[in-house]
């Protein structure tokens, strides 16, 4: 996933592993708790053609709904959810990767 944000340089410093690091922490963030992806429901082929369905939602909605976890956990997801700015995680993002790109291209530059 942060292949998307960072591309396909050699990322090899201490420095660089730093930052890549907290990148890693704050996209994850962003993408589970706001950015909704597609889920196959269901796939049927009738004659020579499949037909699909998808749920679109966010990953922290489906892990509420799942009933899979106890109300404890629902409780410091629901926080975790509340606490976080989707502008100001962006903002860190961008920031983020400026201080990558400026890392990287010291390595070379001295």
């Amino acid at each position: 996933m942060v292949m998307v944000y960072t591309g396909y340089r050699r990322y090899d410093t201490p420095e660089e592993f730093a930052i890549l690091e907290e990148l890693m922490k704050l996209i994850s963030l962003r993408h589970n708790y706001f950015i909704p992806t597609l889920k196959l429901v269901y796939k049927e082929r009738r004659g020579g053609k499949v037909h699909r369905k998808y749920e679109i939602d966010t990953p922290f909605n489906r892990m509420l709904r799942s009933g899979t976890i106890d109300e404890e956990d629902k409780k410091r997801l629901i926080d975790i959810r509340k606490s976080l700015d989707f502008v100001e995680l962006s903002r860190k993002i961008e920031e983020l990767l400026k201080k990558l790109d400026r890392a990287y291209k010291k390595k070379y530059t001295g």
